[in-house]
């Protein structure tokens, strides 16, 4: 398969990255992902958007440079589906905050976990609150609100298919996110097919054809998502070359992202090897 416009990268800056000449100095996670081969970051704001101005401006320099992929995913304290005004206030603070940052490096991929299902009105309360986020900055209609891994969190398929109908902004697809919260639900090719199927028909094919992805193996509980695998463990499920073959059917040109434990560089890889033999 022609991998043109296809992006593989690694959420994160992974492991192997602090055994390099580097060592800790992140700065140059872009150098080293392109001396991979790859051409994809998601520079994770999990605690808050931080960050040097001299790493942000180097960071967006190489990004600018070898036109590379650039995603931006939202601290993971944000929560839009709280009954309290207080918290709906200061995590609409916190989102804006990561738009800002998403204009400063004109990155137009803005992941966002949506929230705890703690009241009966949380979707009602997301759709709401993000609205207002949406409405009031120029990069809200950037955000690609994410598939969760637990039951106890929003963000089933249909959760995200209902949010970007009433928003107008498009889905991001954590595929082990979906395989936990369903107990195990993506086992084959037509496992695969039936997900993108859906949402096509429910959102479009603009939807689907550069569709931001996460992918890695996962382990799951009853109540979800437990923890994330690495690909090395050889019966560890979804396994990206069921998807591959769909992304071929479907001609999508996706964002890939790699999120497998501790070794998303090898994930990464491991993506852009298969789809390219397919």
């Amino acid at each position: 398969m022609d991998i043109n416009n296809i992006y593989f990268g690694t959420s994160g800056v992974p492991d192997n990255y602090f055994k390099t000449r580097y060592k800790k100095n992140r700065k140059n996670i872009v150098d080293w992902l392109l001396d991979l081969g790859l051409n994809a970051y998601e520079h994770l704001y999990t605690y808050g958007v931080r960050g040097s101005d001299e790493k942000n401006q180097y960071i967006k320099q190489k990004i600018n440079e070898y036109n590379m992929m650039l995603s931006l995913h939202s601290p993971y304290y944000i929560v839009l589906t709280s009954d309290k005004k207080e918290t709906i206030e200061n995590s609409q603070k916190e989102l804006i905050k990561t738009l800002d940052a998403a204009k400063y490096f004109n990155c137009k991929r803005i992941v966002l976990h949506p929230g705890f299902t703690n009241n009966s009105n949380a979707l009602a309360s997301f759709i709401k609150n993000i609205k207002e986020v949406i409405n009031n900055h120029e990069y809200g209609k950037y955000i690609v609100p994410e598939t969760m891994g637990k039951k106890s969190q929003l963000g089933s398929l249909e959760d995200i298919i209902a949010i970007c109908q009433e928003t107008g902004i498009k889905p991001s697809i954590d595929f082990g996110h979906l395989h936990a919260r369903d107990l195990g639900c993506l086992n084959n090719e037509i496992d695969f097919q039936n997900v993108i199927i859906k949402l096509e028909k429910e959102l479009g094919n603009e939807s689907i054809k550069n569709l931001h992805c996460h992918f890695y193996p996962v382990a799951y509980t009853d109540k979800g998502e437990k923890v994330h695998r690495a690909v090395m463990e050889d019966d560890a499920l979804p396994k990206f070359i069921h998807f591959a073959s769909i992304i071929k059917e479907f001609n999508m040109k996706p964002v890939l992202i790699s999120e497998s434990h501790n070794s998303q560089d090898i994930g990464a890889l491991q993506m852009k090897d298969i789809l390219s033999k397919i």
